[in-house]
This record gives structure tokens, C-alpha cells and sequence, in this order.
């Protein structure tokens, strides 16, 4: 199918449902822990879902205190590689008061080096501190850091195309949008500025997004003051790789 990555609040709630609707959304795992309990959450577009929540029995004596939190530990980083990888998901949020996150953070990467694992403080574990998380901005500050790193991607094929095959790289709204009625557009680069204003530009970039995501093409939405957002912007906000070559001027002397 297709997918989206998305980050922005500014553009309209409608819009944002609409395209949900239309790709796959992102989805997280959010963990939190503490030395009480702990819950593993999905977070995606029709809300949160607990996956696991348990609570945590360590021994009070210091002297098997580590050994057993290390168990724990362990158990609970199996139960988060597992999860991630049953659902196809790649980015996980670790949130603990102290120093478990970073502890348990280690122990995924050990089991699976393929996971990108973002840490936050909370106050608590279980669900409530699943619930503290979701009010901070960690969720936030991941979909950026997602969509900087998809957008710098697309941006490296975009700028080796252009030099190698140019008919497969348009750029600029008039021509994508060109495109997109072709229905050529495979990947689309929009920096997020462009869905912030009240004018002409957003309608017609509202409509694109929708026309390449019922096509099932790849949507990537790059906060403006990103490196890679700043490049799409000197090339008119907008840049799309294309399924087949195409002769844009041909297209709009005809």
C-alpha cells in the first residue's frame, strides 16, 4: 500500500484524516517503565492500544537487586523486540524515571540492532506513565527526526536522477502537479510551510497530496528548517521522483 510520513499540526484536522485514511500511517511503540510496572503501547492514527502491561517484582535485599532487574530487563526488551517486529515497526520510545530507559534501550539494541529507540523521563510506568508520554513532546520530535531522515533519502535519489535521468525528477508545483495527473509521481517531497498558509498554494498542495496518495505514491512531508526541507524549498517547496520518464515541456507547450 501506500504510506506517508507525516509532520506538522498546523494543517487542518480534516486533511489529516482524509490522507490517513488513504495510506499507511506512522505507528510507534511506546514503553514505559519503572520499578513497579511497566506497559508497551501501539500508538497510530485510530488511537492507543496497550499491547502489555504487567507489573514488576524485584527483591528488596541490594545484593539481588541487579541480577533480578536484569532479568526484568531482559524479559522486557524480548517482549518489546517482539512486538516490534510482529507489527512491521521500526521506531520505539522508552520512558522511565532514572536510568532504566537507557538500560532497557541497550538490551533492544543488543537483540536488534535494526530498531531506532528514542528515550524520554517520565514519572512513572504502566499505563499512567504511557498516558505522562503521550503529553510530551517525544512523539513529536520522532516523526521529525523520521521525516528529515526519509526526506534526505528521497532528496540524495532526486538530486542523482536529476543528473543522471532528468526525466524521472520534476520539481516545483506547476510540474508536479502535472505529473501527478499522470499519475507518475512514485515519491512526493513537500516542505511543511506549504501546508501553513491560507491561500491558493495550500489548496493546490492539499489536493496533490491526495491525488499521489489514491495512487499509491510516497508521501513525505519535511519540516521547512530541516537541511533537506531547505534544499526542496530552493526547488519551489515541492519535488516528486517519477514512475517513468516524462517530458514535462512537451506536456505543457501541448
Amino acid at each position: 500500500g501506500s504510506e506517508v510520513t507525516i509532520y506538522k499540526q498546523i494543517w487542518s484536522p480534516k486533511l489529516l484524516d482524509e490522507l490517513l485514511k488513504l495510506v499507511r500511517p506512522i505507528r510507534l511503540i511506546l514503553v514505559a517503565l519503572d520499578f513497579d510496572e511497566y506497559a508497551i503501547a501501539l500508538v497510530q492514527s485510530q488511537g492507543l492500544k496497550i499491547l502489555d502491561e504487567r507489573g514488576i517484582s524485584l527483591p528488596i535485599s541490594d545484593d539481588r537487586l541487579e541480577s533480578a532487574k536484569e532479568v526484568a530487563l531482559r524479559e522486557i526488551a524480548k517482549r518489546v523486540v517482539e512486538s516490534a517486529q510482529r507489527l512491521g515497526i521500526d521506531t520505539v520510545i522508552l520512558a522511565s524515571p532514572g536510568s532504566l530507559k537507557e538500560e532497557l534501550r541497550d538490551l533492544i539494541k543488543e537483540l536488534a540492532p535494526g530498531i531506532r529507540v528514542y528515550t524520554d523521563t517520565v514519572a512513572n510506568g504502566g499505563y499512567s506513565g504511557i498516558q505522562e508520554l503521550l503529553n510530551r513532546d517525544s512523539i513529536q520530535r520522532v516523526l521529525h527526526d523520521i521525516a528529515v531522515a526519509e526526506a534526505s533519502g528521497a532528496l540524495s535519489e532526486f538530486e542523482y536522477l536529476l543528473a543522471k535521468d532528468i526525466g524521472r525528477v520534476v520539481y516545483g508545483l506547476d510540474d508536479v502537479e502535472l505529473a501527478a495527473e499522470m499519475g507518475a509521481v512514485e515519491k512526493l517531497v513537500v516542505v511543511d510551510e506549504m501546508l501553513s498558509s491560507f491561500d491558493e498554494v495550500r489548496q493546490r498542495v492539499e489536493k496533490l497530496l491526495k491525488s499521489v496518495a489514491e495512487k499509491k505514491g510516497r508521501i513525505i512531508i519535511v519540516p521547512t528548517n530541516s537541511p533537506p526541507g531547505q534544499r526542496v524549498k530552493m526547488l519551489g517547496g515541492v519535488i516528486a521522483i517519477l514512475r517513468y520518464r516524462l517530458d514535462i515541456e512537451s506536456m505543457k507547450q501541448g
